[in-house]
């Protein structure tokens, strides 16, 4: 799953992200003027997460 995570020049901060859950809305915010760009982020499911960990255990001994 992607997620959309909008931008603009300030200083990321926490208080005022904002995330949507599709390329078209994205856009139409950067159209407006509402955000400058966005950035595409992969959401890991329980699968991902599940693998991640085993990684990390095997990795750590």
């Amino acid at each position: 799953m992607k997620v959309y995570l909008m931008l603009d020049d300030e200083p990321l901060d926490r208080r005022s992200i904002m995330i949507v859950g599709s390329e078209s809305d994205a856009e139409a915010l950067v159209e407006c003027g509402h955000s400058d760009f966005y950035e595409v982020i992969e959401v890991h499911d329980h699968k991902d997460v599940e693998e991640d960990l085993l990684d990390y255990r095997m990795s750590r001994g």
